[in-house]
């Protein structure tokens, strides 16, 4: 190695070293600004807001009457019917759900509870 390689080296692995641990469950990221801003139109939703990124945009309120729909019908079909149980059973891990986000989501317990009810049913009926 050359004598640049060396103050390379040293300089990359500073700063590998002061990199924090990824997190075992952190897997929902907001895509970065800088990604965003050369394509928006590519990242962002068109049609149904999925999680509290873009929960509430008037573009994609809709479709809020129709995942009602779709839960409501889920429900029904569910063997256990139960609608508070499972509610209770989303507020009991509020907090480990929101773990799974890599930024501090501000919604109120309500809102994240009625959103992760949303998503759920979506994904493991």
């Amino acid at each position: 190695m050359g004598s640049n390689s060396q103050i390379i080296l040293a300089i990359v692995q500073g700063e590998l070293n002061g990199l924090t641990k990824l997190s075992e469950k952190l897997c929902i990221y907001r895509v970065p600004r800088h990604l965003r801003n050369t394509k928006e139109e590519e990242y962002t939703p068109m049609v149904v807001s999925i999680g509290p990124f873009h929960h509430g945009d008037p573009k994609l309120l809709p479709m809020e009457e129709q995942k009602l729909r779709y839960l409501h019908e889920l429900r029904h079909q569910a063997i256990n019917k139960d609608l508070s149980g499972y509610i209770g059973m989303i507020e009991e891990h509020e907090n480990e759900i929101r773990e799974y986000y890599a930024e501090n989501i501000t919604t109120s317990a309500v809102a994240f509870t009625i959103m992760v009810n949303f998503l759920e049913e979506q994904w493991h009926p």
